[in-house]
C-alpha cells in the first residue's frame, strides 16, 4: 500500500466491513455513540480535580508530572484526530488537553514547594 494512502486505509476498510455484514452500520452507529458519549464523560470526571486546584487554591497531593503527561498525551491525541479528521478523538482529547493544561497550571501556581 501506497504511504500516503494510509491514513484513509481504516476508512475504507469500515466501509468495506459495513457493506459485507447485515450488523456493521447498526454497530457502527452504536460504537460511534459511545464514543461521543466517552467523550463527553471523560472530561466531566477531570473537574472534581480541577475545582480543588483552582477554586480551594488546594495543588497539595496532585502530581506535575502526572498531568503535565496527561496533557501531553491528550495533545498528541489532538494533532492525530485532527490529521486524521476525527470529529470524537478531537472533541474528546482537545477538551482533555485544555482541562490537563489547566490542571497543570494550577499546581505551579497553587503549589507549596517543600524543600
Amino acid at each position: 500500500m501506497h504511504i500516503l494512502g494510509q491514513h484513509h486505509y481504516h476508512k475504507r476498510m469500515r466501509a468495506k466491513n459495513d457493506a459485507a455484514t447485515e450488523t456493521g452500520p447498526k454497530l457502527t452507529r452504536y460504537a460511534d455513540r459511545l464514543v461521543y458519549a466517552a467523550g463527553i464523560l471523560t472530561p466531566l470526571m477531570t473537574l472534581p480535580q480541577l475545582y480543588n486546584v483552582w477554586i480551594t487554591r488546594d495543588a497539595s497531593g496532585v502530581s506535575i508530572h502526572s498531568w503535565g503527561f496527561y496533557f501531553l498525551g491528550a495533545s498528541a491525541w489532538t494533532i492525530y484526530g485532527i490529521i486524521h479528521k476525527e470529529k470524537p478523538i478531537i472533541f474528546a482529547n482537545g477538551s482533555m488537553a485544555v482541562l490537563n493544561f489547566f490542571i497543570v497550571i494550577g499546581v505551579l501556581i497553587f503549589a507549596k514547594l517543600s524543600v
